[in-house]
């Protein structure tokens, strides 16, 4: 139900049911840390026990999402908005696209031992994926590119392959 690509509060939230309107309604506790206020829009509010916008690195983002570890949570979505932001301004694929890449890969394991450390990680279910591929320095869907996204799972009862089918 979301087709803007900007804050537009006016336009209300995603429409229909999702999973945090699901997990809080299960009781569960959630958890969004995100880099782009415009993420907000995904879930309502009251449908987030813990709503962040940390601006910054990788590295700053992951902490935040981190911190929570401690306090509980069963559902956190964590989001870094800086490989977009650098394809934009620096071409997809560009050196700088790849270095936030890196420092998400490295931010992710940073939480993987998190996840080690606090006793979690044989059962937490981790999902990494994008919202978008890109072309050039923009991804209006014209080309291939735009559209494939990377789409990994790990976790308890994850079995190892490739996904064949349409993500």
């Amino acid at each position: 139900g979301v087709d803007w690509d900007v804050t537009t509060y006016y336009k209300g939230y995603s429409q229909g049911v999702d999973v945090w309107d699901l997990a809080h309604a299960a009781g569960l506790k959630t958890v969004m840390i995100v880099n782009k206020e415009k993420l907000r829009q995904l879930a309502e509010p009251e449908t987030t026990d813990v709503f962040e916008i940390v601006y910054g690195i990788e590295s700053t983002i992951m902490k935040a999402a981190i911190a929570q570890i401690p306090t509980g949570f069963d559902l956190m979505f964590v989001h870094f908005g800086s490989g977009d932001t650098r394809g934009h301004k620096y071409g997809w694929m560009s050196n700088a696209q790849l270095k936030a890449y890196r420092d998400g890969d490295a931010a992710l394991g940073d939480l993987l031992a998190a996840l080690n450390e606090s006793g979690l990680r044989d059962s937490t279910l981790i999902i990494v994926t994008a919202d978008h591929g890109g072309h050039d320095q923009t991804h209006v869907g014209t080309v291939i590119e735009d559209l494939l996204i990377p789409w990994v799972a790990n976790g308890p009862g994850i079995v190892p392959g490739e996904i064949t089918t349409p993500v």
